[in-house]
């Protein structure tokens, strides 16, 4: 028996944008946009220039644009200014770069599976249906296995469900679950029910690794090097390969897909939230603006 589930799809996520890039490369892309506008901050104030912004503010919005690949607004004719500068552009454009081609490589390539031991489904935030079955119902609360038991409560213990096999395909299929039974008893259902590119998404994990069994014999048997050499020979002949593909239901194989990747409106969560963000602070900036304008008119023509 074995967990079966689709492999969940990081850029349908709210935080798929920052994905990309780890913590750490975040918090470096952070301190380089300081580092660079207070150097920039320092240039322009002894800059020669009068039309240039030599605030810190304008610094910040500067080096932004330029990794967004905005450009300059204005040229400077030292050296030192222009050094920084050229920096500013490589750097921005190399992240710039990377992020994009990050992104446009998790939309075009497969899923990535992510889940691949009993450990990652039991971190993962998938929900677990078991096949309605009664040895199920005691395999996991009565079992001495101390790995299941764990397993059983870190994970399944009041969050699991019970189904028929068509319902905990379609768990799986739509809900985001892990449907456990075994593996043949389901596969028809997902090849009735999952299109070709959701069946290239289906990915499984055993729980425990199965045993292996010896065929039973004599003690001291003189034919143990004959029934070893003849299930061999079945095995290379594929006689053993015949008799499994015909009582034995095999799983559906992925035949490529020429769907492609959307990106959903969960996927920009981040960025409507810094878009928001700003349209607010910015609102009520200007009106703060506007407040303090009138009250210093009033006070100068009293």
């Amino acid at each position: 028996s074995i967990f079966t589930f689709r492999a969940p799809n990081y850029m349908g996520s709210p935080y798929s944008l920052l994905l990309p890039f780890s913590n750490s490369i975040w918090l470096s892309i952070l301190a380089i946009t300081t580092i660079i506008s207070i150097l920039m901050t320092i240039s322009q104030f002894y800059s020669y220039s009068k039309k240039s912004d030599k605030t810190f503010s304008g610094s910040v919005i500067t080096v932004v644009g330029t990794f967004f690949q905005q450009g300059f607004s204005y040229t400077s004719s030292r050296l030192s200014e222009r050094i920084l500068l050229i920096t500013t552009l490589i750097s921005g454009m190399l992240i710039c770069f990377h992020f994009s081609s990050m992104i446009v490589t998790v939309l075009i390539r497969p899923v990535p599976i992510s889940i691949v031991t009993a450990e990652d489904l039991a971190a993962s935030k998938l929900k677990i249906a078991v096949h309605n079955i009664p040895y199920f119902h005691t395999y996991f609360k009565d079992t001495k296995n101390t790995y299941i038991r764990e397993f059983y409560r870190k994970k399944m213990k009041n969050q699991h469900e019970y189904v028929a096999i068509p319902v905990g395909v379609e768990l799986m299929r739509t809900a985001g679950y892990a449907f456990y039974t075994e593996e043949s008893y389901q596969y028809p259902s997902i090849s009735n029910t999952f299109t070709d590119s959701e069946i290239c998404t289906v990915s499984d994990v055993e729980l425990v690794k199965p045993y292996m069994v010896p065929s039973p014999m004599r003690k001291n048997t003189p034919y143990r090097k004959h029934v070893n050499c003849g299930l061999l020979l079945m095995k290379e002949v594929g006689i053993l390969a015949r008799e499994t593909n015909q009582w034995r239901t095999t799983q559906p194989k992925c035949q490529g897909s020429i769907d492609y990747s959307s990106v959903h409106f969960e996927s920009l969560t981040v960025a409507y939230i810094v878009y928001l963000t700003g349209l607010i602070l910015s609102i009520v900036i200007l009106f703060v603006e506007n407040y303090i304008y009138k009250k210093r008119k009033e006070l100068l023509e009293q």
